[in-house]
């Protein structure tokens, strides 16, 4: 509510933090804030980055006027960072799930165990981004990347927290690895997942998995289970030193000490070429032997 975020606010100032619009108590002004009520350069003073804004009705996230949702229940990334700085941080080894709510904005603080985004529970598509709060004052993600549903409320993640893996919902959903060991699941609709090592599960629906930042892949496990499925890699086929269409249908695409193994995907997209890879799967079983491609 706007009483719980009031609550917050002045606790804050309690504990030792500011405005993010002044400099009372000798701190920053956020990059480019020029009044109580302006976002910044990068949209950067907003209440789903700090409780300690005057940004929160008139926020393109904020809830409407004169309801009880939609405001924050949690101290958010920049309050949290600041808090951590004044008087330290704690780990645990608890592994907890988050699921995504769309009337209420939440930052996690977790850094330890194995924990998880889900939306399992939503009904429409969202969007998962796994990254975490950079609190770089020259980058748009510097108060963190945001999981919502609709934009009035969601999850963002300090920039300490630890969390892996992400859950989909049965709807059509975009999910955002961060450079970490990810699990990800997606549930039934077009799913667009961002990959860059772990594992992915493919729902049932024909989904797209991208692969951007291969120089950031090491090992990576592609299951597209049901579904026309897509893989698109921002790199040409002429980065891998072997691609190779195995006989259990796999395909395994190699370069030195990375790994990408992909099954149950119905095309294979480069910057330079497209490959129909149930063709080949096809072909290796007729034969009984591997298929190298490269």
């Amino acid at each position: 509510s706007f009483l719980f975020t009031i609550t917050l606010h002045e606790l804050g100032h309690a504990l030792g933090l500011s405005h993010p619009h002044d400099t009372g108590g000798n701190s920053t002004i956020i990059n480019g804030v020029k009044n109580a009520y302006h976002t910044g350069k990068l949209k950067q003073n907003d209440f789903i980055y700090t409780v300690m804004t005057y940004v929160d009705i008139i926020s393109k996230y904020g809830p409407k006027k004169n309801v009880n949702y939609g405001y924050i229940n949690t101290w958010m990334s920049y309050d949290i960072a600041a808090l951590q700085y004044l008087y330290g941080t704690k780990t645990n080894s608890i592994n907890n799930t988050y699921n995504i709510k769309n009337n209420q904005w939440t930052c996690i603080s977790d850094t330890g165990g194995t924990n998880t985004i889900s939306a399992i529970n939503m009904n429409k598509g969202v969007a998962i981004n796994l990254n975490n709060a950079n609190l770089n004052e020259s980058s748009r993600n510097a108060g963190g990347y945001i999981s919502t549903a609709n934009n009035k409320g969601g999850i963002t993640l300090s920039k300490n927290s630890i969390i892996n893996r992400a859950i989909g919902s049965k709807h059509n959903d975009i999910i955002h690895s961060n450079l970490k060991n990810n699990i990800i699941s997606s549930g039934g609709g077009k799913d667009k997942i961002y990959a860059v090592n772990g594992k992915i599960n493919s729902g049932t629906g024909n989904d797209i998995i991208f692969i951007n930042r291969i120089n950031n892949t090491r090992n990576l496990i592609i299951n597209g289970n049901k579904g026309k499925n897509k893989v698109i890699i921002k790199a040409r086929s002429t980065y891998f030193k072997s691609i190779t269409v195995k006989t259990n249908g796999q395909t395994i695409l190699k370069k030195d000490q990375k790994s990408i193994t992909i099954s149950n995907i119905t095309i294979l997209k480069f910057n330079n070429k497209q490959i129909k890879i149930k063709k080949f799967i096809r072909k290796s079983k007729r034969l009984n032997q591997d298929i190298i491609i490269k």
